[in-house]
């Protein structure tokens, strides 16, 4: 009896192999790959548009083989310089990046603060300093280059809000909003950004 339960036993772990599924990815994702160095630039969107047609900007990223995006934003909007990040993902099956811009100005803004009051009743103000920064996103999509020149080129649009003022409760107010362009190309395939 025990062998034949063993031998049962071993014909179905036999069994359990042949029909067994192979894991991995579903695709061949390797035809898809995004790994490299990118850089662009940020155009105004509308000649029109006030706010967007004295705004412009660069920026440059690294996607690694695997984790996000990451790099460097350099813009101007209005005569004020915004330097800070850029985080985002690409999707390996369609190409397209998703991205959130963040920077900040080296400019500050200066509001007057209650802060109590003196011995004459008189209100006492003290002056707190807030940053000016900007945020906002970048969605674009990574195709091959079809003249050749480059890997993958870099297509698509970006917004940033600008945040020049606070409000009373010291929360800050999108004073305007810039809309860009996005032309960019990828530098190299290896993702070492600097």
């Amino acid at each position: 009896m025990k062998q034949a339960l063993s031998l049962l036993i071993g014909f179905v772990l036999i069994q359990t192999q042949a029909w067994a599924i192979s894991g991995g990815p579903p695709e061949d994702l390797s035809q898809n790959n995004y790994q490299g160095t990118y850089a662009g630039v940020l155009i105004p969107e509308s000649a029109e548009d006030q706010q967007s047609s004295t705004s412009m900007g660069l920026f440059s990223f690294s996607q690694p083989k695997t984790g996000y995006a990451s790099g460097e934003l350099l813009t101007f909007v209005n005569g004020t310089v915004f330097n800070g990040t850029l985080q985002g993902v690409i999707d390996p099956k369609n190409g397209s990046l998703k991205a959130v811009l963040d920077a900040t100005s080296t400019f500050n803004v200066s509001v007057l603060v209650p802060s109590g009051v003196d011995a004459n009743g008189n209100v006492t103000f003290t002056t707190e300093d807030y940053p000016i920064f900007a945020q906002g996103s970048l969605k674009a999509k990574i195709k091959p280059d079809q003249s050749g020149v480059t890997a993958a080129r870099v297509e698509g649009t970006a917004s940033l809000d600008v945040f020049f003022q606070i409000q009373n409760d010291g929360t800050p107010s999108i004073t305007q909003t810039a809309k860009f362009q996005v032309d960019g190309f990828q530098q190299s395939t290896s993702s070492t950004l600097f």
